[in-house]
């Protein structure tokens, strides 16, 4: 069974948010930053669910966002997991692929 789920980590800060993501079928991951607004984060969401082959799952740690993201990432029809720190010990972009129940790269 092959999977096309899109998976896109997130870094989160106050002001801007770092942003890695795996289209499925790709050699490499891309990274880039937006700014923390609602109207960038709508547009990477838009931008990423158009490029996709299927679903999108977002994660990111939590922290400073809170849920607020979450919700924002959630109202455009995508999944979003807010892993907790204290909660795993593993590189980043691994422990939310693996918190979504994927197999890590």
């Amino acid at each position: 069974m092959t999977n096309y789920t899109t998976h896109v980590a997130m870094d989160t800060h106050k002001k801007q948010h770092k942003v890695a993501l795996y289209y499925p079928g790709d050699e490499q991951i891309v990274e880039f930053t937006i700014k923390n607004t609602v109207r960038d984060i709508r547009k990477m969401v838009n931008k990423i669910k158009k490029k996709a082959p299927a679903d999108v799952a977002f994660c990111y740690e939590a922290g400073v966002c809170g849920f607020t993201l979450k919700r924002r990432i959630e109202a455009l029809d995508c999944k979003c997991a807010v892993i907790a720190p204290s909660r795993t010990k593993m590189d980043f972009v691994v422990r939310c692929f693996r918190s979504m129940g994927e197999r890590a790269l």
